[in-house]
């Protein structure tokens, strides 16, 4: 459909109204809507909708408030409802036949045009509406035949059956069933009923009844494509996933050339992310030449599936398609912004909402089930494991759906399978996003978080791993210990004041002093390791360096666990040549679950002069961002950035 035929919200000022409190609201929705607070709009235009359910003041300003929003469909169904109260308003009449064009429901936005040219001839609107007609015309024929819909009836079944499709994105289920059963006793073979019907029962909750009807539906009609893609879609949606993919190589093979089966077959692959499959199904398109026929939805969902497989200019271009369709594409109009974000912000390419996944009833139980906890108790990471635990039990796809989620879900469904994962903590959920942690989908901040949550769970080892990154693949440090500059060891206050005091030398370089100072500790303490470390230290600066060695070696033999001898120990072998027992005496220190943060410096420098000599300066990078990160003013970091950059 041409992209000039977008119509803007119905901005009719007022049906009379005598309730003095509706211009009042109005008001201040038209300036939170010039403001661009937009949420905080839809929230007062709703409270007053819900107050005066029919007052065609309310219902208008529910209208244009949705259409700011981009909500096509909910801007539909506002619409739909102020033509039913005010049928003599002009600009509600368009609005809604522009709302029909907007949402691919040629037959009913060609009534509805049509209506408008017959009762305001002389508008200034109507010349358009013309034109829309004109183009209708000349599309209507191939889409009514790609139904199976011929003769005077033709165009009122379709109208029809659309009108059941718009019910179902209404959330209006039993209704929508109804007016697919009407269409079915006038066209009994029109198997688009058969599907509406079957979808009614699942967005309803009655999952068994709408496979059924699928199953039953196909034993008769092995060859019928939109029974068989929604059947793929339920059986993975309720946990079924190998049963869907063996349905979709059965889809796979049906040879019917009409441009809702390609439809209907990338549909159906973009939710088993089978980008391959849904790229087949565009290029078969392509070729059967019926691609003029096409919604956006093939090309937005073959533009998701070249995005998934790394070949954006060819995806953007596909959007850019979709919405020339219809500018008012949401999906395209949504993966297109997130594709202007940073690359490390990016979401990444989505086919679908997250209601497509998950039943609106479903999300909502989860909600309802965080309200039920007072606001501070709901903040206890084990109330919400607890919540997030019994939602799995109750619902058991989930273990199906969100690895689906955090793979290729919408930012709205990966951030619900993200929560529902981090907070389960059961293993199919911590496994679930060990594997989105070592994807490249979904935002940085995201798959490190996952990566920390599951190294934390010891389903990623502690040290160094490839991530994705900034748009590439980058070796990252995952530690599962908290960093902190609390006291290791304690001591008494006169050893305290003279380590203090010692440890000031130390850093003036003035070894001697410092010596005398730790001298003076020991015989008060005289087995201390971190007294006995600063004394080897104070006599390297003294140039003593194989009796600070000797020390270092005995530290680490009386005191295995105290770290800087350890860490120290390393060095020594490192420089000698022996990286093996270097990274035996390193490796442990990895799981320890809290460091001091000038002994993280040290073993962050320890670890760098390891890979160094490893010859892997990739993985030195990687531990010396992770030194600036925690300890940024540390004084050797400009040296070993000079190091690093001329390898």
């Amino acid at each position: 459909m041409s992209k000039k035929n977008r119509n803007p919200a119905p901005r009719a000022k007022g049906f009379g109204s005598n309730l003095e409190s509706i211009p009042t609201i109005l008001a201040k929705l038209e300036a939170l809507v010039e403001r661009q607070q937009l949420a905080a709009a839809l929230e007062l235009i709703q409270s007053l909708e819900e107050r005066y359910p029919n007052h065609p003041d309310a219902l208008e300003g529910l209208a244009n408030t949705y259409y700011e929003l981009g909500d096509t469909i909910r801007y539909e169904w506002a619409c739909s409802r102020l033509v039913a109260v005010a049928p003599n308003s002009v600009n509600a009449a368009i609005g809604l036949a522009g709302a029909y064009l907007t949402n691919y429901r040629p037959a009913l936005a060609m009534g509805a045009f049509r209506s408008f040219v017959e009762t305001w001839p002389d508008h200034e609107r109507a010349p358009d509406a013309r034109e829309v007609v004109a183009e209708l015309e000349t599309k209507l024929g191939p889409y009514l035949a790609e139904m199976g819909l011929e003769g005077p009836e033709a165009i009122s079944v379709a109208a029809l059956h659309e009108k059941a499709i718009s019910l179902l994105d209404w959330g209006q289920y039993q209704e929508a069933r109804a007016v697919a059963e009407e269409v079915l006793a006038r066209c009994p073979q029109m198997d688009g009923a058969h599907h509406n019907i079957s979808l009614s029962y699942w967005l309803d909750g009655d999952t068994q009844q709408a496979i059924a009807i699928c199953e039953r539906f196909l034993a008769e009609n092995p060859e019928n494509y939109n029974a068989l893609g929604n059947l793929i879609r339920f059986l993975f949606l309720s946990g079924n996933p190998e049963a869907a993919k063996q349905r979709a190589e059965q889809f796979k093979s049906l040879k019917v050339e009409k441009i809702n089966l390609f439809v209907k077959q990338a549909e159906s692959f973009s939710y088993l992310g089978d980008d391959e499959g849904v790229l087949a199904a565009f290029a078969a398109a392509e070729t059967s030449g019926r691609l003029d026929l096409a919604p956006p939805l093939l090309f937005h969902l073959a533009a998701v599936a070249q995005m998934r497989l790394g070949r954006q200019a060819e995806a953007k271009a596909l959007w850019e398609q979709a919405l020339d369709l219809s500018d008012s594409f949401s999906l395209a109009e949504q993966n297109l912004n997130d594709l202007r974000q940073i690359i490390s912000d990016r979401y990444g390419a989505f086919a679908f909402p997250l209601q497509q996944w998950v039943r609106q009833k479903t999300l909502d139980e989860l909600r309802l089930s965080l309200a039920a906890f007072n606001p501070r108790e709901s903040e206890s990471p084990e109330d919400q494991t607890k919540i997030a635990q019994e939602y799995l039990s109750a619902h058991p796809e989930m273990l199906t759906l969100v690895p689906a989620l955090l793979d290729r879900g919408s930012p709205s469904g990966r951030d619900f399978a993200f929560y529902l994962a981090r907070h389960a903590q059961t293993p199919e959920m911590l496994a679930a996003l060990r594997d989105f942690a070592l994807s490249d989908r979904g935002p940085d901040a995201m798959r490190h978080e996952a990566a920390q949550v599951a190294n934390r769970a010891g389903l990623l080892p502690a040290g160094t791993v490839r991530m994705w990154m900034q748009g590439k693949w980058r070796e990252l440090i995952l530690l599962g210990m908290e960093i902190h500059a609390e006291p290791t060891i304690q001591h008494s206050k006169p050893v305290k004041n003279l380590l203090g005091e010692a440890i000031e030398n130390l850093r003036e370089e003035e070894g001697a002093k410092a010596e005398k100072l730790l001298q003076q500790a020991l015989k008060i303490e005289p087995d201390a390791p971190d007294l006995l470390y600063n004394l080897a230290n104070a006599w390297d600066l003294q140039e003593r360096h194989q009796e600070a060695k000797e020390l270092i070696e005995q530290i680490h033999q009386r005191h295995p666990d105290y770290t800087f001898a350890a860490i120290s120990v390393a060095q020594m072998h490192i420089k000698s040549g022996d990286l093996e027992t270097a990274r035996n005496l390193l490796q442990p220190i990895l799981s320890k679950s809290r460091m001091h943060t000038v002994e993280f410096s040290l073993f962050c420098t320890a670890q760098i002069q390891f890979y160094l000599a490893d010859r892997k300066p990739e993985s030195a990078s990687a531990w010396l961002n992770l030194l600036r990160q925690t300890n940024p003013n540390y004084p050797t970091i400009d040296y070993w950035e000079k190091r690093l950059s001329k390898i």
